[in-house]
């Protein structure tokens, strides 16, 4: 009898201790679990904070294009307007170069630079 009262008393012991362990590991899970949960937070706002960016970045590029297709239209209507007048739009550039005339009276002699 008494033998079976201690083989029960074990028994609920390590029932006792297996359950302790259980409850160790499921608070361990639990806090693995809202860590992810965190984690997954945080990748989310980046994630929406990038589609974001991106969404800007696609409006700024599209203004872009827009602004770029009106001057070139702009541009295209200078120069046939400017080709209907027959004028050629030019920048200043640089002025004709003046020649010399030479003379063979002007040369001088070349000087000599070695030693003789």
């Amino acid at each position: 009898m008494r033998n079976l009262l201690k083989v029960e008393q074990r028994r609920a012991e390590d029932a006792q201790r297996d359950l302790s362990d259980a409850n160790t590991q499921l608070r361990t899970l639990e806090t693995h679990l809202v860590h992810e949960k965190l984690h997954v937070t945080e990748l989310k706002t980046k994630c929406a904070e990038a589609e974001q960016a991106l969404l800007e970045a696609q409006v700024q590029l599209t203004r872009l294009r827009e602004d770029a297709a009106v001057q070139k239209r702009v541009a295209e209507k200078e120069a046939s307007v400017t080709e209907a007048l027959g004028q050629k739009k030019r920048g200043p550039g640089r002025p004709p170069l003046v020649r010399k005339v030479e003379t063979g009276a002007d040369e001088q002699e070349p000087v000599r630079w070695w030693k003789d």
